[in-house]
């Protein structure tokens, strides 16, 4: 009960949407019906939900589909964020180890 009552360390950084430059960030298209899926998901996600529809539009159309394989990790312990996920299906594992966890510990990653 001890871990639950543990206040969480943030990981994410904020960022003024305002200040990034989109004319150097990749579009990608998409179908009207993958736009509506990821848009219904970031309106509704903590990170994204109090930017405004050309914020969220903005950043959907930079938004890419990737197919992880059964058992393929996605990202490990200790790596340093560089992509914004949203899973449309599917299912993960996720693992969260105890504060003071070597990330380079070789046992973590078997």
């Amino acid at each position: 009960m001890e871990e639950r009552n543990r206040k969480r360390i943030s990981v994410f950084q904020k960022v003024d949407i305002n200040q990034i430059d989109f004319s150097k960030i990749p579009y990608y298209p998409k179908s009207k019906e993958e736009m509506n899926e990821i848009l219904a998901i970031l309106k509704e996600n903590f990170l994204t939900r109090n930017l405004s529809e050309e914020e969220i539009k903005k950043l959907a159309t930079t938004m890419k589909q990737e197919i992880y394989k059964r058992n393929e990790n996605i990202i490990k312990y200790g790596d340093i964020g560089t992509h914004y996920f949203l899973m449309v299906k599917g299912k993960v594992k996720v693992t969260v180890y105890r504060p003071g966890t070597d990330p380079a510990d070789r046992n973590l990653h078997r």
